[in-house]
C-alpha cells in the first residue's frame, strides 16, 4: 500500500540528533493522539511501531516507517484509520486484535498490513465473524467478476453487431437468446415454457401407457402402446429434436454446446425414441433368432425416462441440487460409510442373535444387510425382524445409531445446498440486468452496474 504523504513539510526532518527515548510514544493517527509505552511496542516483532522503535534507537531516519514527525511535540503522525488503531492498541497491550463490528472486514486486513500485524493474531472471539465476512466479500467479489466479464461480452458483441451487419450472425444469435436464456425476451419465456411442458406431458404419457386398461391388447394376448399416447409421446419428441438441432446450429461453440452435460441430456432423451423405431421396424423383417433385438429395444424404451431430467434446464433448484452433491462427496462419503459400518456391524450382531432360533429370518449376514439397511434409515420395511429379546434389543441400537449417522453430515449438505441456491439466484438476475442492456432499458454498462449494486444492497438489508 502507497504511504499518504501529508503536507506538513515544515515540520519534516530526517530525525532529531542526539534524541532521547521517552518512555512512552506519543503518536497522531488522522488528528487522534494516542500515547503507548515503547516497553509494549519492543515485545511486538516486525511490526511498524516496533520497526520505529529500532529507528530511534539506532539514530535512523523515520522516514518510510511514518508519515511525518513534529520535534516541537515529540510526536509522530500516521495517516491511517483511527477507528482501527483503538483495536491496534489493543494487539499491543494484550496480543491479540480484535475487529470492530462498525469497520469493513477487507479495510481491516489493510490496516492490519499496514500495521505489520499478522492475521494469526486475530482474537478467537472474532474468528467467525472475520470468516463469514470474508465468505461474503469473496462471493460478492464472485458475482460482480462474472456480472463484470458478461457485460464486457455483451459490449463486444454489440460493437461486433455494428461492424458486421451480416443478418446470418445477427438471427443466429437471437435465435440462441430465444432457447437458451429466457430473461432475454418474452418470446424466450414462451419458449422455455413450452420446453417444460412438453417434458411434463411426456413423462406423464410414458407413465400412463404402462396401464394395462390403457394399453391396446393384441390378438395374441400381448399389450401394445395405446396409439393416442402415442402420438403425444411422438409430438413431444418432435418438439425435443427441433429444440436440439435449433441449439446445436445457432450455438456459438458447436464444441462446447456438445460437451455441456444439459445438452448430453437432451440428446439421451431423444436418442431412444428413434433407436426404438428403427429397431422395431427391422423386428418386424427376422425370426426369432434375432430376440435379443427385442430385448435391447425394452432397455431402450426404460432410457426414455432420463427426459424427466430435462427439467433441470429450467429449474434453479435442481441445477443447484446437481452442484451440492458435486461439491459435497466429502460428506456424502461419510455418510456412505457410516451407513455401511453400521450395515455390516449390526447385520453381524443380529445373526449370531438370532441364530438359535429355528423361526429366524435371518439365514446369513449377507441376508441381514437388507435389515440393516431398512433399519438404520428408519423405513422398517417388516418382511425381516427379529425374534429374540437379544436380536430386539441389537435392533434398537441399529435405529438409534441410523438417525445418529444420518444426521451428522446433513446440516453441512443442506447448508451447502442453502449457500450454491443463493448463489444461482444472484446469477439468474445477473442475466435478467444483463438482457435489460441488450435491450436498451439499461443505456451503458456503467448503469447496469449501479442496477446490480443496488440489488446487492437489497439482499444485504
Amino acid at each position: 500500500m502507497e504511504r499518504n504523504d501529508v503536507n506538513v513539510s515544515s515540520r519534516k526532518s530526517a530525525h532529531p540528533q542526539a534524541i532521547t527515548i521517552p518512555d512512552k510514544a506519543l503518536l497522531n493517527v488522522s488528528g487522534s493522539r494516542f500515547e503507548v509505552m515503547w516497553s509494549l511496542i519492543e515485545m511486538r516483532h516486525l511490526t511498524r511501531l516496533e520497526k520505529l522503535h529500532k529507528c530511534l534507537i539506532e539514530n535512523e531516519s523515520w522516514e518510510g516507517v511514518c508519515d511525518d514527525y513534529d520535534e516541537e511535540k515529540k510526536e509522530y503522525f500516521f495517516q491511517r484509520d483511527a477507528v482501527v488503531f483503538n483495536s491496534v492498541l489493543c494487539f499491543y497491550q494484550k496480543g491479540k486484535i480484535h475487529i470492530p463490528r462498525n469497520v469493513c472486514v477487507e479495510h481491516f486486513q489493510r490496516e492490519c498490513e499496514y500495521w505489520g500485524i499478522l492475521l494469526k493474531d486475530v482474537a478467537e472471539c472474532c474468528h467467525h465473524y472475520y470468516q463469514q465476512e470474508m465468505e461474503v466479500i469473496d462471493n460478492m467479489k464472485k458475482i460482480k467478476s462474472v456480472f463484470q466479464r458478461n457485460v464486457a461480452l455483451v459490449a463486444r458483441d454489440l460493437e461486433q453487431q455494428q461492424i458486421d451487419q451480416r443478418k446470418w450472425l445477427r438471427l443466429r444469435k437471437r435465435v440462441w437468446d430465444l432457447f437458451e436464456n429466457p430473461y432475454s425476451s418474452r418470446a424466450a419465456k414462451v419458449v422455455s415454457f413450452l420446453s417444460t411442458f412438453f417434458v411434463i406431458l411426456s413423462t406423464v404419457a410414458l407413465c400412463l401407457n404402462t396401464i394395462n386398461g390403457l394399453r391396446l391388447k393384441q390378438s395374441n394376448g400381448i399389450t401394445s402402446d395405446n396409439p393416442h399416447l402415442a402420438v403425444v409421446e411422438a409430438v413431444c419428441i418432435t418438439w425435443f429434436t427441433f429444440e436440439y438441432i435449433t441449439r446445436l446450429i445457432s450455438a456459438p461453440n458447436k464444441i462446447s454446446f456438445i460437451k455441456n452435460v444439459m445438452n448430453t441430456i437432451d440428446l439421451l432423451a431423444i436418442l431412444p425414441y428413434f433407436i426404438t423405431l428403427l429397431f422395431e421396424a427391422f423386428d418386424n423383417q427376422v425370426d426369432e433368432r434375432l430376440i435379443d433385438i427385442r430385448r435391447f429395444v425394452q432397455i431402450l424404451r426404460i432410457l426414455r425416462i432420463i427426459r424427466i431430467f430435462k427439467m433441470a434446464r429450467h429449474s434453479i433448484g435442481l441445477q443447484t441440487l446437481a452442484y451440492t452433491f458435486k461439491h459435497s462427496s466429502a460428506e456424502l462419503g461419510l455418510l456412505l460409510l457410516l451407513l455401511l459400518m453400521g450395515m455390516t456391524l449390526f447385520s453381524s450382531l443380529v445373526y449370531f442373535a438370532e441364530e438359535t432360533d429355528p423361526g429366524s429370518h435371518f439365514k446369513s449376514i449377507p441376508e441381514a444387510f437388507w435389515w440393516a439397511i431398512i433399519t438404520m434409515t428408519t423405513v422398517g420395511y417388516g418382511d425381516m425382524h427379529p425374534t429374540t429379546p437379544i436380536g430386539k434389543f441389537i435392533g434398537c441400537l441399529c435405529c438409534t445409531s441410523g438417525i445418529i449417522f444420518i444426521a451428522l453430515p446433513i446440516p453441512t449438505i443442506v447448508g451447502n445446498f442453502s449457500q450454491f441456491y443463493k448463489d444461482q439466484r444472484k446469477s439468474a438476475e445477473v442475466l435478467r440486468r444483463l438482457s435489460k442492456v441488450e435491450d436498451g432499458l439499461l443505456e451503458t454498462p456503467i448503469a447496469a452496474d449501479a442496477e446490480h449494486d443496488k440489488l446487492v444492497e437489497l439482499e444485504s438489508a
